[in-house]
């Protein structure tokens, strides 16, 4: 019965994504059938509801920190610093190096905003033009794209999935960004090397490097409130903290700078920017709603799944799987985001599916590195479909966004190699140390090198 509610859900959020209806009317719907399955379970329909609440009470830090990035997102908008970071690509790019670039400043956007959603609507949507302009291929200019913008989705530390990952596991997410860094400079530089060698290979023609936009102001003071956001990161200053740090600094700007009037800043904040044309209009609380609706409902399944047991069958499916933990991470985050078709329920059912596999920071850089990034190599799931939307491709583009596929391939690799010393032969490690309320594996001693 399990398996069928799965793929009950399966089909529903199939259906509102081939029919362009929001997927939370999905959500909303195996929300009645978790609810109905409790029910026949002997469960009292009060005992559920509290166990809906409880689990959406889990992420509620999640939520503050989505309602902040919506106003992040309007108020740097507003302030210019999103066009000048397109001015400044529009400027650097070549033929031979439009990939490289696009793929470097999807990255760059993607950690500053802390959303891939956000960052393919402005920076993804400027490289696709820069890309066509200078006669590359479309499909792999949106790959790379594709990938730029889930490098920051998983390792800012203003995103909402990196938040998501830090409370559910009970981890740090500053600790978190340190270790996502160091384990994924590898897939990162591969990922640009290819660009690299491509462009250089398919680069051809020219372009004028003209100006894509009108209505504001450009100055480098623009980028003042992405250098407070990387700086509070590296004095590690509460996540909250960076973003309103982000958000004064870039309110300030759209003031002094740009025009705006003190009376217009709380219906920019609540709607989003009305500036600079449809490429650079958006944000605000607003935009943020799909959002936290999905996270909020997605954690309500996982109070009724822990009071009813509804996942102790496929747990148990879970635990046949060989290859190590880190192919077992990856395999049970493809197969539960083909069901979940979201981001947000891949990442909690992933967790609660190899629940015993890994703890605190270790399974919280598993979840990073596999049901952070593979939703998005999902033709049908919605971390696919919105920033592909926003580029105008479709999933013939999939091929070419390569980080998305290193970063766990070689989380794999990662974990067969000898001087990592997390394998024994015949099988995975499963030595750890507890500290606390977190369980970390114990790496070898030239892991940290890797």
């Amino acid at each position: 019965m399990e398996l069928l509610l799965l793929l009950l859900l399966t089909a529903a959020l199939m259906l509102c994504t081939a029919a362009g209806q929001s997927f939370l009317l999905a959500l909303v719907f195996g929300l009645l059938l978790f609810l109905a399955y409790g029910l026949r379970k002997g469960h009292r329909l009060p005992a559920l509801l509290r166990a809906a609440w409880s689990g959406a009470g889990e992420v509620r830090g999640v939520l503050v920190s989505l309602l902040l990035i919506g106003l992040l997102s309007a108020a740097w908008r507003a302030g210019g610093t999103i066009a000048y970071l397109v001015s400044l690509a529009d400027r650097l790019c070549t033929p031979q190096t439009t990939l490289a670039l696009c793929f470097l400043l999807c990255c760059l956007v993607s950690f500053l905003t802390g959303s891939a959603f956000a960052s393919s609507a402005t920076m993804g949507v400027v490289s696709m033009a820069l890309a066509q302009r200078m006669g590359l291929p479309v499909w792999l200019a949106a790959g790379a794209v594709l990938g730029g913008v889930y490098f920051g989705d998983r390792c800012s530390p203003i995103s909402g999935s990196a938040l998501l990952v830090a409370e559910v596991t009970r981890s740090s997410i500053h600790g978190n960004i340190k270790s996502m860094l160091r384990r994924g400079w590898v897939p990162f530089l591969l990922s640009l090397g290819l660009y690299a060698v491509l462009g250089c290979v398919l680069g051809q023609g020219g372009g004028d490097g003209g100006s894509m936009w009108t209505g504001f102001v450009l100055h480098p003071l623009a980028l003042v409130p992405g250098g407070l956001i990387l700086l509070c990161t590296l004095l590690r200053v509460n996540s909250r903290w960076t973003l309103l740090s982000g958000i004064a600094s870039a309110l300030v700007l759209a003031v002094v700078q740009q025009g705006c009037t003190l009376a217009q800043l709380p219906g920019l904040l609540l709607w989003g920017s009305q500036r600079g044309g449809g490429l650079f209009q958006g944000g605000g609380v607003a935009s943020m709603v799909p959002a936290l609706l999905s996270v909020a409902l997605s954690a309500a399944y996982t109070g009724i799944f822990r009071l009813t047991g509804f996942l102790e069958p496929l747990r148990r499916a879970c635990a046949k799987l060989r290859g190590g933990t880190a192919f077992r991470y990856s395999c049970v985050s493809l197969l539960t985001g083909m069901t979940a078709c979201n981001q947000t329920l891949t990442i909690l059912l992933t967790k609660q599916l190899l629940e015993g596999e890994e703890q605190g920071a270790a399974q919280a850089l598993r979840l990073e590195d596999s049901a952070v990034l593979l939703p998005a190599v999902i033709p049908w799931s919605t971390a696919f479909t919105v920033p592909a939307a926003a580029m105008g491709v479709g999933a013939a583009c999939l091929p070419g966004a390569f980080f998305l596929y290193l970063v766990p391939v070689w989380d794999v690799v990662r974990e067969h190699l000898p001087v990592c010393g997390t394998r024994r032969a015949g099988g995975p490690s499963r030595r750890a140390r507890n500290t606390g309320a977190k369980t970390l594996l114990t790496p070898g001693p030239n892991c940290a090198k890797l």
